[in-house]
């Protein structure tokens, strides 16, 4: 019975990330899109990460701590890819959404993971019209809780490249990893986010480790005390390949773990 102090359901942490569970089962499981990634045109390009964007719902609080994040200077042709890791006490159906165009799904865990509903999620926007951009993290409801990372992305062609996820529940859980389906190709773009799900008792550090080698961060969160600790990571590919990426900790108490990864061009 996974429980989280004082509600049926729960979850905590975050430094930019942490969260709180209890689960005796230990069941792994792991899950990966298939979608093929696309072949490579040879060019050359400059992808510049423009505007970056945060915030949180804590364990108890129950509204995100900004209701929406603004993108005030979007260009034609820029990209918009939000990335999060949550307990969704809402269902199922949560999703971000964009005030001028639809949001698609790259990774979406929600309907995969319900009990606990610990799990990540990649949208994203190519080619966004100009202007002003307001960005509504999903609705976690009461009992929810994590954190929402928002890029906006200049230099890409406009293609989605393919993507990939990982799941796992068991107890004392110290690192989740997940690599693209296929090889991705230098210039290409990558987000991935991955975290865990803990006991409140661990306390509000869960000690995420800084990005891999070749990863720069986007943000963390460490309160496990009181949201989902994750960390989420970008790269502008170098090396063709799937782009491993794994996420370590020092919270002895994770008992569930996500992470996806989304390439684009």
């Amino acid at each position: 019975m996974y429980t989280r102090s004082g509600r049926a359901v729960a979850v905590c942490g975050l430094t930019l990330f942490a969260g709180c569970l209890a689960d005796a089962a230990s069941d792994a499981t792991e899950s990966t899109d298939d979608t093929a990634l696309a072949a490579a045109p040879a060019v050359t390009r400059s992808v510049t990460i423009v505007n970056t964007k945060i915030i949180q719902q804590d364990w108890g609080q129950d509204t995100w701590t900004v209701g929406s994040v603004v993108l005030p200077s979007v260009q034609a042709g820029d990209a918009i890819i939000v990335s999060g890791m949550y307990w969704i006490s809402s269902g199922p159906s949560a999703a971000p959404t964009d005030s001028r165009g639809p949001l698609v799904a790259a990774v979406n865990q929600a309907p995969l993971y319900r009990h606990p509903p610990v799990a990540t999620q990649i949208y994203y926007q190519l080619n966004a019209p100009a202007g002003s951009h307001t960005i509504t993290p999903p609705n976690l409801a009461y009992g929810g809780d994590g954190t929402f990372y928002v890029l906006q992305v200049r230099g890409l062609t406009g293609s989605f490249v393919g993507a990939a996820h990982n799941h796992a529940d068991g107890s004392a859980l110290t690192s989740i990893s997940t690599q693209l389906a296929a090889a991705a190709s230098p210039g290409d773009f990558v987000v991935a986010v991955g975290g865990e799900d803990d006991e409140v008792a661990f306390g509000p550090n869960a000690g995420m480790s800084a990005p891999p080698a070749g990863w720069q961060a986007i943000g963390t969160q460490n309160n496990a005390s009181i949201n989902v600790p994750s960390a989420a990571y970008s790269r502008t590919v170098a090396t063709a390949g799937p782009q491993p990426v794994t996420w370590r900790w020092n919270d002895t108490t994770a008992n569930v773990t996500g992470a996806a990864i989304a390439a684009f061009r």
